[in-house]
């Protein structure tokens, strides 16, 4: 008797889609992150720009030699654009000068203005590069200015213009004489300035009216230790003295007997403003 044997069941067929891993999902990723970024475009070249200043201080009517060195494509012999900006103003193009063989630069330009001033250096743009701009470079204008047209206050006794001789010669137009208004020993006058820190040094020619022969002193108040400097007859002296960041500056007279004139020749300034502050008596 023969049994028959039973049925053999089948194992269950296994899907034909099985599940990626968790790599191959991140590889796939990875490739497709990689085909876009090889897609995107690549970002424009720039041309880049150098400046260096030959000062930083200069006075009215000097020159300023800005230098510097353009880098990207074809930057030999490239024309160039050098700009100034006054204050807070908007760049102005002054010159134009053109990069060497091994794209350098070098251009001279006069300094036209008192304050601060910016110069920069631009390289337009040609083909697929776009232009440059170098750093900025700060410059201060200074000039020298004449205090006898200046405002000023005083006290005692000022006389502008001619006050007669000094050492035998006729001081120029832009004299101040001082002198003591009632004529009494130990009288005194002096001028002043007001500069609010906007000056460096004074300079003057200071002597006797011809005639004079008391001797005096003058000192000179300029934010710092007094200078004081005893005027002879027949002699005129020179003051050149560095200010201190000060809010004015004065000169003195003092004497030993009254009467007469100290004679102050062309009083000057040098400063980084085209105008004193208004002085009040």
């Amino acid at each position: 008797m023969h049994r028959r044997s039973a049925p053999r069941r089948s194992a269950p067929r296994r899907s034909a889609h099985r599940r990626p891993s968790t790599w191959t999902v991140l590889a796939a990723l990875a490739l497709v992150a990689g085909s876009v970024a090889l897609a995107a475009p690549a970002e424009a070249a720039t041309y880049g720009v150098t400046l260096t200043a030959s000062h930083t201080q200069r006075d009215v009517g000097q020159k300023l030699t800005l230098t510097g060195k353009v880098s990207g494509a074809k930057a030999a012999g490239k024309t160039l654009a050098v700009q100034r900006r006054l204050g807070t103003g908007a760049w102005r193009t002054i010159a134009t000068p053109r990069t060497t063989k091994t794209r350098t630069f070098s251009s001279r330009v006069t300094v036209s203005r008192t304050g601060t001033q910016q110069y920069r250096v631009v390289a337009p743009a040609a083909g697929s590069t776009q232009r440059g701009v170098s750093p900025a470079r700060t410059v201060t204008g200074w000039t020298w200015l004449d205090l006898y047209d200046e405002s000023y206050y005083s006290s005692g006794g000022v006389q502008r213009g001619w006050v007669g001789t000094v050492n035998g010669g006729t001081p120029p137009r832009e004299t101040l004489g001082l002198y003591s208004n009632d004529g009494t020993a130990g009288s005194h006058g002096f001028v002043g300035w007001r500069s609010e820190g906007s000056c460096d040094r004074v300079t003057a020619a200071i002597g006797l009216s011809d005639g004079d022969s008391t001797v005096k002193h003058v000192r000179l108040e300029a934010g710092g230790p007094a200078q004081v400097l005893e005027v002879q007859p027949s002699e005129i002296t020179t003051v050149d003295v560095p200010l201190v960041d000060d809010a004015g500056f004065s000169l003195r007279r003092f004497e030993g007997s009254g009467g007469g004139y100290v004679v102050v020749e062309s009083p000057r300034a040098h400063c980084r403003v085209d105008r004193m502050p208004i002085a009040y008596d």
